[in-house]
């Protein structure tokens, strides 16, 4: 399933929250904020939340200690390269009300930790990547809900332009993002990322942060300094006798902007 807006996006993990879904995967680019929405939403809830690497055993034992609570896992890679993690998300995302967990070993390590246990737990993965076709984890995906959160640059603009006035920022540092909403369509991988790091080049030098943060971005050269150009000058005749370039190449630019 597909979902373009954040106010999806919310609505799922307010479900998941509310432990209405036994599983639910989210997929999206980097950047996009799942992580921070999740927890923002998740901030008054007792819940599971795991992001680095954890062995099998440990995450067994993790559940067990935090066992009903709602249980995330974040971008961890081995997850699904594991059968003993497959097989505990399996019983995790189960669509019985009460889920048995099972863990058979002779390891010490396991201490007190019963071999099995029951929960009411439910699960929600959070992956930049997943490969749906696997079919070794169509039982899984099966049990629950797959969405990929697939927003466009004018919501993820929207998204900062809420971000700007949730964190009151200063009126000098309106233009950071005036500068983003005004090239919207030449950055090609917008992301929530892509505005704090534009913020942090204005904090370390506001002279020159927009030349780096063009290269960044991985603006042409032509183009950065038209736009510089045109910030400086009134006229085409003063920009283009500056312009590094030919007369064809300026007006070239300058269509492609005004497009």
């Amino acid at each position: 399933m597909n979902i373009y807006t954040y106010k999806e996006l919310e609505e799922f993990i307010r479900m998941f929250k509310k432990q209405n879904c036994d599983l639910l995967i989210i997929k999206s680019k980097a950047g996009l904020g799942k992580t921070t929405t999740l927890k923002r939403l998740m901030k008054d809830t007792d819940f599971v939340y795991i992001n680095t690497h954890s062995t099998p055993l440990k995450t067994y034992q993790t559940l067990y200690e935090k066992r009903d609570c709602p249980v995330v896992f974040d971008d961890i890679d081995a997850i699904f390269s594991s059968h003993i993690l497959i097989s505990l998300l399996k019983s995790l995302a189960d669509t019985a009300p009460i889920k048995e967990l099972h863990y058979n070993t002779t390891s010490k390590v396991i201490g007190d930790t019963p071999a099995t246990f029951k929960t009411t737990s439910n699960v929600c993965i959070l992956l930049n990547e997943f490969d749906a076709q696997n079919k070794s984890l169509e039982p899984i995906i099966d049990r629950g809900f797959f969405v990929s959160f697939e927003p466009s640059k004018s919501e993820i603009l929207r998204k900062i332009r809420q971000i700007t006035k949730c964190r009151s920022i200063p009126e000098s540092e309106i233009c950071v993002y005036d500068f983003i909403e005004e090239n919207l369509e030449k950055i090609n991988k917008l992301s929530l990322r892509t505005y704090t790091k534009a913020m942090q080049l204005f904090r370390d030098n506001p002279n020159k942060w927009k030349e780096n943060f063009m290269k960044m971005i991985g603006f042409d050269e032509k183009l950065i300094q038209y736009i510089q150009l045109k910030e400086k000058y009134e006229t085409d005749k003063e920009r283009i006798e500056k312009f590094k370039w030919s007369r064809s190449v300026y007006f070239r630019i300058k269509q492609e902007i005004e497009e």
